[in-house]
């Protein structure tokens, strides 16, 4: 398209996001054109994962996950990140890894069903169809044990669970008194 200030040599080129492109000599190179065709695809699989990210998010929500408000609706947690890249949970115990997801969010206090989705995210293996209750009893244990804070509450997300400065021993002593599962699930 022609130049309004009558320079009929230059070409004028509108990236989706609204920025003008003014390219001298009416020609765009060719591995320009490829760059801007690889970010207008990058934007369209942005706008695609933000509303299925969204629609999980309200998945969860209504299953009684509640997402952390205090990030960006499109960004997973540091913490969610490296557990579902490194499976720190694959080959620890359960009560291990509620202990360890509990210290890694320091002063948060979660929900059984926060905890239950981390220690899956972090590659902990339930050799149980109601996982769900495996986290609760041993999160109610460890409340007992002193290990974590409980906060009894009502209504649909449940007791909120929270690590404290004295459960600091409480992780080192689970991992020296209880190994690894072996193959057959058993410690």
């Amino acid at each position: 398209m022609p130049d309004p200030n009558g320079d009929k040599n230059s070409l004028d080129l509108y990236h989706p996001n609204g920025t003008e492109l003014v390219l001298d000599g009416g020609t765009v190179e060719a591995g320009a054109l490829k760059l801007l065709k690889r970010l207008e695809e990058i934007e369209a699989d942005m706008v695609r994962l933000h509303s299925e990210r969204s629609a999980i998010n309200t998945a969860l929500s209504i299953m009684g996950v509640r997402v952390d408000q205090n990030r960006p609706a499109h960004f997973p947690s540091q913490q969610e990140s490296q557990y579902a890249i490194h499976k720190p949970f694959a080959d620890l115990p359960l009560t291990a890894a509620c202990l360890k997801v509990l210290s890694d969010q320091p002063g948060a206090s979660l929900t059984k069903t926060q905890v239950e989705y981390l220690v899956t995210r972090g590659g902990y293996k339930f050799s149980t169809s109601d996982s769900k209750n495996s986290v609760s009893v041993t999160l109610r244990r460890l409340a007992e044990d002193g290990k974590i804070e409980a906060q009894h509450t009502r209504g649909a997300t449940g007791n909120l669970y929270r690590y404290t400065e004295r459960s600091t021993n409480a992780v080192e002593d689970s991992r020296a008194t209880t190994g690894p599962k072996t193959e057959s699930g058993q410690r």
